[in-house]
Order: C-alpha cells, then structure tokens, then sequence
C-alpha cells in the first residue's frame, strides 16, 4: 500500500478507484442489457406479447451521454465520503445526501409525465443529480429542448470533473489526517489544491 500511495498522485489514485467503481457498474449495466435483448427475443416464442416496444436510436444516446457523466459524479462523490469519514457507519449516513435526490425524478414521475415541459421538470433536467433520470423520463413523453439537453449535459460533465477534483483533493488531506474524521468544510478551506 505505500509503494502505491508514494508512486501515485491521489488524483491519480482516485482515478482509478472511480474508474474501477465505474467498470463494475457498466460491467452489471452491459450484463443486464444482453439478458433483456435476450428476454424480448426469446419470449415472444412462448408467450404471445405484440410487438416488442421500438426505441429509438436517439433515445439511447441520450440515456448514454447523460447518465455516464453523472455516473462518474456518483461515484466520485462516493469515493470523496469514504475519504472523509473514519468509520463505514458514517459514509452511508452521508450517502442519503446523494442518494435521495437520485429518487426525486421517481417520486415526481406523475408529475413530471403528465406536464413534461413544466418549470420544475426543467429545474430537476438542469440540477445534476436529477437530470439522468428527469431527462429520460421528459424524452419519453416530450421534446426536450436542444438547449436544455445541451445545457444539462455541460452540467453533467462540469460536475462530473469538479466532484473527481473533490475526491482527489479530500483523499489527499484525508491521508494527512488518518483516523481523524476530515470535514468538507475543510476540503474547500485548505487553500487551493489540484
């Protein structure tokens, strides 16, 4: 563990770290896909189902350019808790902190699909942590707007890259300060760190 700690910048560590998280998860996504491709076609065999449901081409990359960002939001901000907590109790206290927002869209979904343009569906597309889950809720159901798509994305990607700056940053003072519990007012405060 030393060697890996003095051979690599913490940025660079937690790179990795998020990069592995993010592999797994696209692993399970992939894994899941390939046994729904298989479900619809096999299915139907069995069981008389209609036509299975068209989506198109354009749906998909909208669902792969918003939701890989925040993925990688996700999982940094994951990776910067564990890097400010002493004790694994604490991080899934904090976790709610992101987690919760995550299920807004879900809890909305009456809402947001019965008037898909409305100015709460718009703040929830632009807000990070709702937009993977309001954006392909509002594109199923209505246009969205070029600008807002365009405009949640650069969101997505900016937040995206601040949160690995906060992982790096905050497992860079969480190992100057082991076993002591770092504060993330204290990640912002120690002057600036790259």
């Amino acid at each position: 563990m030393e060697i890996l700690v003095t051979s690599v910048s913490p940025n660079q560590l937690m790179a990795g770290k998020i990069m592995g998280n993010l592999s797994v998860g696209l692993t399970q996504l992939v894994i899941w896909i390939i046994f729904t491709l298989i479900a619809i076609n096999i299915l139907p065999k069995f069981i008389p189902m209609g036509e299975p449901p068209q989506i198109p081409a354009s749906y998909i990359l909208l669902l792969v350019v918003t939701f890989l960002p925040a993925f990688v939001m996700i999982c940094a901000l994951m990776a910067a808790v564990g890097a400010t907590v002493t004790e694994a109790s604490e991080g899934q206290q904090v976790m709610g902190i992101f987690t919760l927002p995550l299920y807004l869209p879900y809890m909305l979904i009456g809402v947001l699909m019965e008037n898909p343009n409305s100015p709460l569906a718009v703040g929830l597309s632009l807000f990070p942590l709702t937009a993977p889950m309001t954006i392909s809720i509002r594109a199923g159901f209505a246009v969205v707007p070029a600008w807002q798509l365009v405009l949640s994305v650069g969101i997505l990607v900016a937040s995206a890259a601040g949160a690995l700056w906060f992982a790096g940053r905050a497992f860079r003072l969480g190992m100057l300060r082991y076993g002591q519990r770092l504060r993330w007012k204290e990640v912002f405060s120690q002057g600036r760190g790259g």
